[in-house]
């Protein structure tokens, strides 16, 4: 599946000879189905490569990670006007 999506990007994908008629026959569940096969495989891909550009050998976070912005490090850029 990895290398069909590979094949996709490249634009090795496609067939020329389908009409309107042959895409009007396509069910919508199916395309559904390999629209999601297809966003796994992208993301399965995108994980490897990561893994590999990091030196990862997982992607779980730690169990205490917080995200979001410490309020001790966050100025407030808006100053009230006194009249």
């Amino acid at each position: 599946m990895v290398s069909a999506y590979c094949g996709l990007v490249a634009g090795h994908i496609g067939n020329i000879n389908m009409t309107h008629e042959d895409y009007q026959q396509i069910d919508k569940d199916e395309m559904e189905l390999m629209d999601i096969k297809w966003a796994f495989a992208s993301a399965v891909r995108r994980a490897k490569d990561f893994m590999a550009r990091t030196g990862r050998t997982s992607l779980e976070g730690k169990k205490d990670t917080k995200y979001g912005a410490l309020q001790t490090r966050v100025h407030s850029t808006n100053k009230t006007r006194q009249s």
